[in-house]
C-alpha cells in the first residue's frame, strides 16, 4: 500500500507539473502579457517544403492569446501521416527587427534543402526591396542571413541540393553554380534565357518549365547559354495561370495553384484537358512527392491530395499549442532580461548590449543613445563622418543644423 501510496503521489507531481506548462491565457504566463504570453493560433507564412524524412516544414509564428503574432517565428514539421493535429518545433527563427528604418520581418518560406541544412526565406525590410536570405541550419544560430536585394523583380528560384545551383527567374532565366550564401554570389549569375519573365519555374533533369504573367507555359534546357527568349517553346496556356501562386512538376504533369485551386497540364504540350486536381480552394504553396501533392492555403491549412485529385487528407489546421512563450529576447516568462528592452506596439523585445552598452538591435536612433550622434538602421550606427562608441569623435569641424551635428572633414 506505502508502495501504491507513493507511484499516486509521484504521478500527481508529475501531472501538476505538466499541466504547469500548459495554458489558456496569457495571464498564466510567468509575468504575464506582453512579457509572456499563451500561444494562440498559429500564423502560418507562404511557402511548404519537405525535409527527406517524411515530414513537411512550414514556417509561421503563433498569435497571443490576445490575438496578435508574438514571439520568434519558427519553423514546423508536419509528418505527412498526421492524423490533423501531428505538429512540433522544428527551430527558432533568429534575426527579425520589429520596428523602424531597418525592420526586417519574414515574409515567406522559399524551400528546405536538406542535404545542405539551408532554410530560404524571404524578408521584408523597411525602405528597402525585398530580401532573398538564408538560413544556415550547420551554425546552431539560425540566424537570418542577407543574401540579396530583389529589388522589386520578379524573383522566382528553385535549388537543386544535389547539383549545389539554384536557377531562378527575374528579368531573364538565370543560373547559380552554388547555393547562394552572401551578397557577392549573385555576380556570378549565368544567364540561361535572355530577357524572360516568369511567374512559375521547375526543373525536371535538364528541362526548365515556366509559366508567364500572361498565362502561357514555357519549356526549355537549363544548359542553354544566353538564348534569346524565342528559343523557349510554348507548350499550353491557362488564364489562371497569369495569377498562381505556386509552380511544380510532378510524374507528366505541370501543375499550378492559384486562388481557386490547383491545376495539372501535361507536360508533353499535346494540347490536352487541363486536370482540375483541387476546386474550390485558396491554395498558397505547394510540394510534391511520389504522386502526392501537399499544399497549404490562405487560413494555413495543411493538406495532402493525390495527382489524380484523389485521397484528400487535411494534416494540419492551425490552432493553439496551449504553450508559453517569453517575449523575443528575454530568458524567461518572469521578463528577465539581461540587455536593453526595446518596444514596438506595446510589446518589449529584449536585445543583448555590446561594448559601450550599445544595443545590438535598435528601432530609432534614441535606443543607442540620447545625444543627436546616433542613426538606426536596424543597427546602431554614426551619424556621418563621426566614429568611436559614443559616436562623438570628428577628424574635422562639428557644425550643427537644426540640432544635428555635421562632421566637416577638409578637402
Amino acid at each position: 500500500m506505502k508502495i501504491l501510496k507513493s507511484l499516486i503521489i509521484a504521478f500527481s507531481i508529475i501531472g501538476a507539473t505538466l499541466a504547469s506548462n500548459q495554458c489558456n491565457e496569457d495571464y498564466e504566463c510567468g509575468r504575464g502579457y506582453p512579457y509572456a504570453a499563451c500561444n494562440g493560433g498559429l500564423n502560418v507564412y507562404p511557402g511548404i517544403s519537405m525535409d527527406g524524412n517524411d515530414n513537411l516544414i512550414i514556417a509561421g509564428k503563433f498569435n497571443s492569446s490576445q490575438g496578435g503574432p508574438f514571439g520568434l517565428p519558427k519553423m514546423f514539421n508536419i509528418p505527412i501521416t498526421s492524423d490533423g493535429t501531428q505538429i512540433s518545433d522544428r527551430i527558432d527563427i533568429h534575426g527579425e527587427i520589429q520596428s523602424g528604418a531597418g525592420s526586417f520581418n519574414l515574409y515567406s518560406f522559399y524551400d528546405y534543402l536538406p542535404l545542405s541544412n539551408y532554410y530560404y526565406v524571404l524578408m521584408n525590410q523597411g525602405g528597402s526591396a525585398p530580401i532573398f536570405s538564408l538560413i544556415d541550419g550547420n551554425t546552431g544560430r539560425n540566424e537570418v542571413k542577407y543574401v540579396f536585394n530583389i529589388f522589386n523583380t520578379p524573383f522566382v528560384p528553385i535549388f537543386d541540393d544535389i547539383e549545389k545551383s539554384m536557377y531562378y527567374g527575374a528579368y531573364g532565366i538565370y543560373k547559380l553554380n552554388k547555393l547562394p550564401t552572401q551578397r557577392s554570389d549573385a555576380q556570378d549569375a549565368i544567364l540561361i534565357y535572355q530577357s524572360q519573365v516568369v511567374n512559375g519555374l521547375a526543373k525536371d533533369g535538364n528541362d526548365l518549365y515556366m509559366s508567364t504573367y500572361d498565362g502561357k507555359f514555357l519549356k526549355g534546357q537549363a544548359d542553354c547559354s544566353n538564348c534569346t527568349k524565342d528559343q523557349l517553346i510554348q507548350i499550353g496556356n491557362d488564364t489562371n495561370a497569369a495569377h498562381l501562386t505556386d509552380f511544380l512538376v510532378e510524374g507528366d504533369l505541370m501543375v499550378f495553384s492559384y486562388s481557386n485551386g490547383i491545376i495539372g497540364y501535361s507536360k508533353s504540350g499535346n494540347g490536352g484537358e487541363p486536370i482540375k486536381i483541387i476546386t474550390g480552394e485558396n491554395v498558397i504553396s505547394m510540394v510534391s512527392n511520389k504522386g502526392v501533392i501537399y499544399y497549404t492555403t490562405k487560413d494555413g491549412i495543411v493538406k495532402s491530395i493525390g495527382i489524380d485529385g484523389k485521397n484528400g487528407k487535411t494534416l494540419y489546421t492551425p490552432t493553439s499549442n496551449h504553450q508559453c512563450q517569453a517575449a523575443v529576447g528575454f530568458q524567461s516568462t518572469d521578463g528577465v532580461c539581461k540587455g536593453k528592452i526595446l518596444w514596438y506596439n506595446g510589446i518589449p523585445t529584449c536585445t543583448p548590449l555590446g561594448e559601450g552598452g550599445i544595443p545590438a538591435q535598435c528601432f530609432t536612433s534614441t535606443d543607442c543613445g540620447t545625444t543627436p550622434y546616433f542613426t538606426c538602421n536596424g543597427t546602431c550606427g554614426c551619424v556621418n563622418n563621426f566614429s568611436g562608441l559614443d559616436c562623438t569623435h570628428c577628424d574635422g569641424n562639428v557644425e550643427w543644423l537644426n540640432g544635428i551635428p555635421l562632421c566637416q572633414i577638409p578637402q
